[in-house]
């Protein structure tokens, strides 16, 4: 059966770094074909915030299906759709003093990511858009134009303007305000787009400090803030929105990942009402209407966000997991970068890294690697994960590291 890996393009790649066939999985725990268990501190990629098949979910959505509900409306509103969007408001929006319209855009994150760039385009009538050394927002057309890696596209990509991150472990900043003054009316961007924690970058945390300074500058120049939120909003960085921290309230946020709950495709734009200058269908698409998914989405909203409670035992869990991974690194002069639950180690060798990985692979956990070098190793294990779960998985790494 692995023949089968041959007759897939060229393309794929988790199912060449992780090379089993998977048949289950549960919590914080996939299985293979042979019923071999793997902890999962990979989440995903941050799609699975509240674990594999969470049972909080699992049964509503099997009803729903049960009892025929509707499953694909394109934009017509169901019942699902309007819980989710009032439950949204209430207990996101409304609870930080958020006034944000929804927009639902194509499944996929860098869907939502598109709608931004577009919808920040058409409200100040200015096309550059600025964007940041080692920063990832997809890998359609728009979105790899505010990613530094642009030879992948293989055709000429403008209207896009790198600057450097501002980092906790950056010891300069740069003067943007100081760029944005020496630029005539006519060049000034449209809007600034950024990741508040640099996810596939290396685990880069922008500095409270530096965000607001960003967020101030934007609003003096009349240029649109725009947080890509899609892997480390939803809880990762330990708050919902993982700008909270910096009290900002950017122009437009894009989320998807873990947004539905359950693992099913769902990305959304949150838009200031003034922004908001769309014509009826002027940005539309087959699939922004999956209902399973707003389903998944309403059930963790009422499941983990009606209080502070999860989010103080998330904080309480990146406390464990730092703790433990600084006994680890802290020997070997390794540095651990992140905040919440998305915090990475630097190897500093990236083939030793990737060894790493796959060893651990081989012993049961699952990780991925980031960065400029891959030397990163990521760590992003659901946001409910148990401590018993977390030992298991970081025994297993220790074990790795020390026999290399």
């Amino acid at each position: 059966m692995t023949d089968l890996f041959t007759e897939e393009s060229n393309v794929r790649y988790y199912s060449r770094i992780f090379p089993a066939i998977f048949g289950r999985a549960k919590n914080s725990t996939m299985f293979d074909s042979l019923n071999n268990p793997y902890i999962d501190f990979f989440a995903g990629a941050g799609t699975l915030n509240y674990g594999h098949n969470n049972d909080l979910f699992k049964q509503k959505i099997i009803d729903y299906i049960q009892h025929d509900g509707i499953i694909h409306s394109l934009d017509m509103m169901t019942e699902v759709r309007a819980e989710m969007i009032a439950n949204f408001q209430k207990f996101i929006l409304k609870k930080r003093g958020l006034d944000y319209k929804i927009q639902f855009t194509s499944p996929a994150g860098t869907d939502a990511i598109e709608a931004a760039l577009k919808l920040a385009r058409k409200y100040t009538k200015r096309k550059n858009i600025l964007y940041f050394s080692n920063s990832y927002h997809g890998m359609s057309m728009g979105a790899l134009s505010v990613t530094p890696k642009k030879e992948r596209i293989g055709i000429p990509v403008g209207y896009s303007i790198e600057l450097p991150f501002f980092q906790e472990n950056s010891p300069t900043n740069y003067d943007l305000g100081k760029y944005l003054t020496s630029l005539k009316e006519s060049e000034l961007p449209a809007a600034i787009i950024l990741e508040t924690v640099q996810a596939e970058g290396g685990i880069n945390v922008a500095s409270e400090e530096w965000l607001q300074y960003i967020a101030s500058t934007a609003n003096e120049h009349g240029i649109l803030l725009i947080i890509d939120d899609i892997q480390v909003g939803v809880g990762r960085a330990g708050d919902f929105f993982s700008f909270e921290r910096a009290k900002i309230k950017p122009d437009i946020v894009c989320l998807s990942k873990s947004l539905s709950g359950f693992g099913l495709p769902l990305a959304v734009i949150l838009i200031k009402p003034e922004i908001d200058l769309w014509e009826a269908g002027e940005h539309t698409g087959t699939f922004r209407g999956f209902n399973l998914a707003f389903l998944g989405c309403n059930e963790s909203i009422l499941a983990y966000w009606k209080d502070e409670k999860f989010s103080e035992q998330i904080k309480k869990t990146s406390s464990f997991l730092r703790d433990k991974l600084n006994k680890i690194c802290t020997p070997r002069n390794y540095q651990i970068y992140g905040i919440g639950m998305i915090l990475g180690i630097d190897i500093l060798d990236g083939e030793l890294a990737s060894k790493l990985k796959t060893e651990c692979f081989k012993k049961g956990l699952i990780f991925e690697t980031c960065g400029p070098k891959k030397s990163v190793i990521k760590m992003i294990p659901p946001l409910n994960i148990t401590i018993e779960d977390l030992e298991k998985g970081l025994e297993i790494f220790l074990n790795v590291l020390n026999s290399n």
